[in-house]
């Protein structure tokens, strides 16, 4: 961090307690024209802000709203004019420190495109303590007009009122609140046509949505803008003249401001408007880095000039190894949703943590009539964001979703009401067995509420993803101490009714000790494919496996090494000659196109899902039945002093995006191999394995003596 030379104590500030009151601007708009810096407070007694900014005098402004009628300007220049603060919902807040200038360049800015004049009169429905609404009211008093400041927030009944009257011509919302209104079309008639004016911020709107706006209000200029405390309305998107295709946009600079997108994929900023320093800890630091840009924590991309917002790096999901932000999956199921005429949702996605996925989405939501469409659209919005992993949603009714005044959710409040709600305890299961074992295991593996399922319920009535599938072979053997072979078609009433067995489970072999040589591999010259199963039943399983895809690139890689595999039953030479051939030609084809090698001469069991493609060089020496590789996997040897020394994958291994499993060794079944992990040792089964290869769950680490080992490491 760059530390500045601002000295807080040179300063003349005036803290303003806080309060959506026309008492309050009129302090606020006092202070400025009097040179000195305006400090909101949250009280009288704030005295994190107080001691911060170096507060020498307090005001706190009376209740009430009412008009606002005069005209005034900020005077321009470099020293500060407002220092404001962030919500702190994330942490200890931070004071930002604004030049008089960039206030008046956010003004001159938005008014290139409003183009208002003294006629206008605006209801603002913002609270004008935040950065906002303060900035309608420097706009509106700049050009000489009037603004209405609601007594109690924005009341929508009251400005319909008024807009009827022609008492407010113009209106400033977030667009949680804008969705009132166009969630409840009879609330408006003739009215209004005479609005003029409409700016909306704060918060990410649809394409769906902004269309709505423009057909509700088709007289008006709306303006849509994005920026952050430290960079107040960084882009303007015209809504009423923007083209369809940029209507998902968050629009385009004007004016001197520039963005751009750093490596990690988030938006920089810079410009006239940016905050001058950050008080930090008591320390004054550069807004800035060394190149001049603000570095915000929100995701995007730019496209013909146009910023598109992408969510929060915060609040991105990383499930099981695929990266998702919430704001984009609740964008996405808001969409589809209205599609199904449901527009009036109040609904948010959150980030939790998730036992099987490493994390997953909080769906919370208010109107329970509507969550089987609710449920619908959120698993479809996830698959259509190319994430096939529907049971790391959970479904979360509440009285209300809890929002900041400015309308942006407070992710952490539902992430942490959720965590308090009186779940199946997740403890060991026991000993006994009876069915309630059986179900208590499928609702916890699940992460399901028992309402949820019933005993009739089977795996393939509830429609578990492969993930899951495999968390819960896991489970049901290591409970009975065998897997029976239709366990996915029995219901968990069947299951419940099945005898225990004890077995005793094969030990791991060890690896060659004294730098001896590996095993020699299968040299490819028969067919290998599994035998209890037909060739095109074969291909009919692996196109269920990789559901139901036909475009899955991992469904290509895994049908190229089975037709590799069956072209060697064929003995006749001549014959065979043709069909390999097509097989090196369709390898290359695979290798060129999908990012995945796979030899034929790897011992691929069934059900193997390659659940996404690019950067995979599987060069095991075999793979066990419903194992499922993700993208950037490399299996082979450690070195070239022995060729063959390549991994055995037994069944059931769940191998994370980045993985690296090299050497003659083998991963016990059943194991998860995280994210990034490099694995040159024997895996137990059953085991946990983080990155580093650090094995945090094993049979060895839990299993207590004389006892199976397969009712361990759940």
């Amino acid at each position: 961090m760059t530390f500045q030379s601002f000295d807080m104590s040179s300063f003349v500030t005036v803290g303003i307690v806080e309060n959506n009151s026309l008492a309050y601007i009129r302090a606020v708009f006092d202070a400025l024209q009097k040179q000195s810096v305006v400090v909101p407070l949250r009280s009288e007694d704030d005295s994190w802000r107080i001691d911060a900014a170096h507060v020498a005098n307090i005001i706190s402004p009376v209740d009430g709203g009412g008009w606002f009628n005069e005209s005034i300007s900020v005077p321009n220049g470099h020293e500060v004019g407002h220092i404001s603060f962030t919500s702190g919902t994330e942490g200890d807040p931070k004071g930002v420190l604004i030049s008089r200038s960039a206030l008046n360049d956010v003004v001159d800015r938005i008014q290139c495109l409003m183009k208002m004049d003294s006629s206008v009169k605006e209801y603002v429905g913002v609270p004008v303590y935040h950065s906002f609404g303060y900035g309608r009211c420097r706009h509106v008093a700049s050009v000489g007009g009037s603004f209405y400041i609601p007594s109690h927030g924005f009341d929508a009944k009251e400005f319909v009122s008024m807009l009827a009257k022609g008492e407010v011509n113009a209106l400033s919302l977030v667009p949680s609140l804008l969705r009132v209104l166009l969630n409840n079309p009879k609330l408006l008639g003739e009215e209004r046509l005479l609005l003029r004016w409409l700016e909306i911020g704060s918060q990410a709107m649809s394409k769906t949505e902004k269309l709505a706006t423009r057909e509700l209000f088709p007289n008006a200029c709306i303006v849509q803008h994005y920026g952050l405390t430290e960079a107040s309305r960084t882009t303007l998107l015209q809504i009423d003249n923007a083209s369809d295709d940029v209507l998902d946009s968050v629009g385009k600079c004007y004016g001197n401001v520039e963005v751009s997108i750093n490596h990690e994929g988030c938006i920089c900023i810079s410009g006239d408007h940016v905050a001058s320093a950050l008080l930090i800890e008591g320390n004054s630091v550069s807004a800035v880095n060394n190149q001049g840009w603000l570095e915000t924590t929100d995701l995007g991309f730019i496209k013909d000039g146009f910023l598109y917002y992408d969510g929060r790096a915060d609040n991105v999901v990383n499930c099981g190894g695929q990266k998702l932000s919430t704001e984009r999956l609740e964008k996405a199921v808001m969409d589809k949703l209205a599609s199904q005429g449901l527009n009036q949702v109040d609904m948010a996605v959150s980030r939790i943590p998730d036992a099987t996925y490493g994390e997953g989405f909080l769906v919370s939501y208010t109107d329970g009539h509507i969550l089987e469409s609710l449920k619908a659209s959120s698993v479809a919005s996830l698959r259509d964001l190319g994430i096939s992993a529907q049971n790391a949603m959970r479904y979360f009714n509440v009285d209300s979703i809890p929002k900041t005044p400015t309308g942006k959710v407070q992710h952490k409040i539902l992430s942490a009401l959720f965590k308090e709600q009186s779940f199946v305890n997740t403890e060991s299961l026991g000993t006994h067995h009876s069915g309630d074992d059986i179900f208590t295991l499928f609702v916890q593996t699940l992460g399901l509420q028992k309402g949820d399922l019933s005993l009739s319920d089977s795996v393939m009535s509830i429609g578990v993803d492969s993930l899951q599938s495999v968390q819960l072979s896991i489970k049901i053997e290591s409970f009975l101490g065998y897997l029976p072979q239709d366990w996915r078609q029995q219901s968990i009433d069947s299951l419940s009714k099945l005898p225990i067995k004890k077995t005793d489970a094969p030990l791991l072999r060890s690896s060659p000790a004294n730098g001896g040589k590996a095993q020699p591999l299968w040299d490819g010259s028969s067919n290998k494919n599994p035998g209890n199963i037909r060739f095109f039943e074969l291909i009919k399983e692996d196109f269920n496996t990789h559901d139901r895809d036909l475009f899955s690139q991992g469904l290509w890689a895994v049908f190229v090494h089975r037709f590799g595999n069956w072209r060697m039953g064929v003995k006749t030479k001549v014959l065979r000659f043709p069909l390999t051939l097509l097989y090196r030609f369709l390898r290359k084809l695979v290798q060129l196109f999908c990012g995945i090698k796979l030899d034929y001469t790897v011992l691929l069991g069934r059900r193997v899902k390659l659940e996404h493609f690019g950067g995979m060089i599987l060069g095991a020496r075999e793979i066990g039945d419903d194992t499922i590789i993700r993208q950037n996997t490399t299996f082979g040897i450690r070195d070239m002093s022995d060729l063959s020394a390549k991994p055995t994958i037994e069944r059931g291994v769940n191998i994370g995006a980045g993985a690296v499993i090299v050497g003659d060794i083998v991963v016990g079944r059943y194991s998860v191999i995280g994210p990034n992990s490099v694995v040159t040792e024997d895996v137990p089964p059953f085991s946990i394995v983080a990155a580093g290869a650090t094995i945090v769950s094993s049979v060895d680490q839990q299993a207590p003596k004389n006892e199976d080992t397969d009712k361990v490491a759940e």
